[in-house]
């Protein structure tokens, strides 16, 4: 059986681009106070888009500021956050 999983995750520019794609989606989402970026949409399973907020972690050896827009979900009296790699694997420091 075939891979569902498309190729440009695997390509060198995978990382490069979806920097870019970050640093827009959290522009837009301040510029706008969340009305341009505040849910994302994928599939037929959330019709209505996943809520998006901003999470602002400092850089261990550099102390600089790093926001990224991770998907979020209500679990009662709890917040689950979801971040991942577009199924890249490895873990999600330093990038």
């Amino acid at each position: 059986m075939p891979s569902s999983r498309p190729k440009f995750f695997d390509s060198a520019l995978f990382v490069p681009a979806m920097k870019v794609v970050t640093r827009g989606h959290v522009a837009l989402f301040r510029a706008t106070g969340g009305r341009v970026g505040g849910r994302f949409r994928f599939g037929s399973a959330f019709p209505s888009g996943v809520p998006v907020c901003l999470l602002t972690t400092l850089g261990r050896k550099s102390g600089k500021p790093r926001t990224m827009a991770l998907l979020y979900l209500p679990d009662g009296d709890r917040v689950v956050l979801v971040a991942s790699r577009g199924e890249r694997g490895g873990t999600l420091s330093g990038t």
